[in-house]
């Protein structure tokens, strides 16, 4: 279970100095800044792995901010639920007329972040690993009109089947599917028959 951690916070403050967080309901509410591009790594041997990365402003650069809301208490397949609560990406899905389970919202308009596979993560790997990179494929999307080049999975079971599919072709020596930047034998691998995936919707 992902727990409140000043000094993990402070180290989120850094990078996006706009969240805060509140005691009384054991939430992190507030602006998160998006200021990324998806650039496309690859080795010798492995698989192509797209990758999130810092840039300057320019026409290449996702430059976008969204109101979030992460409740550390309302807890759903192991992770903290996670709302965006400006509204964008309903109006976006309103606009392009698509149901938002398109955009990956659920029924209760929460953030359908990706599949359940590390329920220890911590709060910090938790943003930086699974918030944030949600808000850039939604920046992307917005942008674009497109999914971005990362991809997506399906909504339900059979999302969790391709997941498992991607799991089973991965070699030791490629990045991890969870987005780390790391080699699968040094992320995911030990994690890989520990932990039931549930099923989002």
């Amino acid at each position: 279970m992902i727990e409140y951690d000043s000094e993990e916070f402070q180290k989120i403050q850094s990078i996006f100095p706009d969240l805060f967080y509140e005691r009384k309901i054991n939430c992190i509410k507030g602006e998160l800044g998006i200021n990324a591009r998806y650039e496309k790594r690859s080795k010798k041997f492995q698989k192509d792995y797209w990758e999130i990365v810092s840039c300057p402003t320019n026409n290449d650069c996702l430059t976008d901010c969204y109101e979030i809301k992460i409740h550390l208490n309302k807890i759903e397949n192991g992770w903290p639920k996670v709302f965006e609560t400006g509204g964008k990406i309903q109006r976006l899905a309103k606009e392009l007329g698509k149901p938002i389970s398109d955009l990956h919202l659920d029924q209760d308009n929460s953030c359908c972040l990706s599949i359940p596979d590390n329920p220890d993560i911590s709060l910090y790997n938790f943003i930086l690993r699974k918030v944030y990179p949600y808000f850039v494929w939604q920046a992307y999307f917005a942008k674009y009109r497109k999914i971005p080049p990362c991809g997506e999975y399906s909504h339900g079971p059979h999302g969790i089947r391709e997941y498992e599919k991607d799991r089973q072709a991965q070699g030791r020596n490629d990045f991890c599917i969870c987005g780390s930047g790391k080699k699968y034998k040094k992320c995911c691998w030990s994690r890989r028959n520990k932990y039931v995936i549930k099923t989002l919707h």
